[in-house]
């Protein structure tokens, strides 16, 4: 609800199919570095409570007291260029080509900060 009574110009709309690709997307790469953070955590690394300054992915440490980074050492690849959840530029693309249009508007707009979260 708006503090200024202008409830016209907020009208919800279910993700749009590229959308909900980023959000699956993005659900998979987090189920993943889960998983192998447990499995870093079974073998003696610690959780530590700082974040990488590169991905933001919460930093392990292992016994010879050094950082590591699950995300950035083993998922992050040259590949991530042309994938959804990690570039807003491959999002754009592969949804102007399952929508065929050049401009998606209103949309579009919204979408940008969303895939901008994403990469940082």
């Amino acid at each position: 609800m708006a503090l200024n009574g202008d409830d016209e110009d907020f009208e919800w709309e279910p993700p749009t199919e590229a959308e909900m690709k980023v959000i699956q997307a993005r659900r998979e790469r987090q189920d993943k570095i889960s998983k192998l953070m447990g499995d870093y955590l079974l073998k003696g690394y610690k959780m530590l409570g700082e974040c990488c300054d590169v991905c933001g992915t919460i930093l392990l440490q292992d016994r010879q007291q050094k950082n590591y980074c699950v995300s950035c050492q083993e998922l992050d690849s040259d590949i991530d260029k042309d994938n959804p959840a990690l570039n807003a530029q491959a999002a754009l693309s592969q949804r102007h080509r399952q929508s065929g249009s050049k401009s998606t508007g209103k949309r579009e707009g919204e979408l940008m900060p969303m895939l901008q979260q994403l990469q940082a």
